[in-house]
């Protein structure tokens, strides 16, 4: 959105939907990257310290380290051996097609994939809307139920690349405390706590 402005280094902002149906990616779920003014502002993890270290194995390979849902902290998959397709469900604007200059300042795409180890049907619709030259926004709408109906929480992470972080409701900001929730001493998964500083 944005890339062929004047100034699309400051202008353009992107987003993409990850994931595979084949070797040699992260235990990602549906997960997504968010780029703008030439910056990966929600960035998906890299490798770690080394493939064969063990912050590799239990985290950045893993879905704690991704932008994504994980069901009752328990959704994984083998990484590097990839058989979990994603369907996509719509987008816009179709490659090629000419409603493209219909809406220029919107774009957007809506993929399913089923979380294997709890069985969970998740869907993420995610879009880029354009506000005007130098201001466009991301929606991003995450659905996420585990088939049986056993649901206990299903826990959104954004790895965000920014100066602050506030959360406010009717214009007033929330306060945040430090919390012991999500741990693997809580029954989450392992890289759970390469966390620091966690509050709630």
């Amino acid at each position: 959105n944005g890339y062929a402005a004047r100034d699309a280094a400051n202008e353009a902002l992107a987003v993409s939907l990850v994931g595979s149906n084949g070797n040699h990616a992260h235990a990602n779920g549906l997960a997504m990257e968010v780029f703008a003014k030439g910056w990966s502002l929600a960035p998906e993890s890299g490798r770690g310290s080394g493939y064969f270290q063990s912050d590799y194995a239990d985290y950045y390979s893993q879905f704690p380290a991704h932008n994504t849902v994980v069901v009752d902290g328990n959704s994984a998959y083998p990484a590097m051996k990839i058989a979990q397709p994603f369907k996509l469900l719509a987008a816009y604007p179709a490659p090629g097609a000419a409603s493209a200059s219909a809406y220029p300042g919107i774009t957007f795409g809506e993929a399913s994939f089923i979380e294997p180890a709890t069985q969970a049907d998740q869907r993420r619709l995610l879009a880029t809307v354009r506000i005007d030259d130098r201001h466009a926004y991301v929606v991003d709408v995450f659905r996420s139920r585990r088939r049986e109906g056993s649901d206990r929480y299903h826990d959104y992470l954004y790895h965000g690349l920014a100066q602050t972080m506030q959360f406010s409701a009717g214009g007033a900001a929330l306060p945040a405390v430090p919390t012991t929730d999500l741990s693997f001493a809580g029954g989450d998964l392992t890289g759970y706590e390469y966390w620091f500083d966690k509050q709630a």
